[in-house]
């Protein structure tokens, strides 16, 4: 299982990045991924025509405990 935790969750509002202002919606959401045995993500839905697709998308500033917990509610 691969799980991304976003290390930086910005501020409801707008953020400036470079000077320039940019709204800032919802914190980046939290993913997860399953893997093969050398740490690769697996496409949740087998279609390489959309991207990489994770398994279970959370809330953004779901933590790893969380993430891995659901998972496993998940994978049963």
């Amino acid at each position: 299982m691969l799980i991304t935790v976003p290390d930086y969750l910005p501020p409801l509002g707008a953020i400036d990045i470079g000077g320039v202002r940019v709204a800032a919606d919802a914190p980046t959401p939290t993913d997860v991924f399953l893997a093969d045995e050398y740490g690769q993500p697996i496409d949740a839905d087998g279609d390489p025509t959309n991207g990489l697709t994770a398994l279970l998308r959370l809330a953004g500033g779901t933590g790893f405990d969380v993430a891995c917990q659901k998972a496993e509610e998940l994978l049963g």
